[in-house]
């Protein structure tokens, strides 16, 4: 094979690398669930997450989900606190009729990746600290609260 013919081949070997490389598809965000933990009554429907062991929301798929056993009817909203010593950041849920006796809301970043009518708000959230669950006029049995940390 002649110089020139090489020469040619490695060009176009080349571009085709970089064209195949600009086409790949792009990394799909891995997501993992954690849980935090579940309350009840027994616990004044408090769950502490330490320092050490808290994960920070970041990434605007991330969320916080709070499953939720309540006795009809529900009876306006339902709010979390998030206390870490010195500031707290409460979320006011307004919890729809659920069709058994649980339900789940999802507080995501943004209104649309929301349940619940209320978005977690400006990222990053460091999640450690106390959280409480404040069940208002309704009858809260029990709850749950996990994440999605998406990387």
């Amino acid at each position: 094979m002649s110089r020139a013919l090489l020469a040619a081949a490695s060009r176009a070997l080349a571009v085709s690398a970089v064209f195949a490389c600009a086409c790949a598809p792009a990394a799909v965000p891995r997501c993992v669930r954690l849980e935090l933990g579940s309350t009840g009554p027994e616990s004044s429907f408090r769950i502490t997450v330490p320092q050490e062991a808290a994960p920070v929301l970041a990434d605007p798929k991330d969320r916080l989900d709070i499953a939720m056993s309540l006795v009809a009817p529900i009876d306006g909203p339902v709010t979390i606190t998030l206390s870490d010593g010195g500031a707290s950041r409460s979320w006011e849920l307004k919890v729809p009729a659920p069709s058994g006796v649980s339900t789940r809301c999802s507080l995501g970043s943004l209104p649309l990746a929301s349940t619940c009518g209320t978005p977690l708000g400006a990222l990053p959230l460091n999640v450690s600290g106390q959280w409480t669950i404040d069940p208002g006029r309704n009858r809260l049995l029990e709850a749950g609260l996990a994440l999605k940390i998406c990387h």
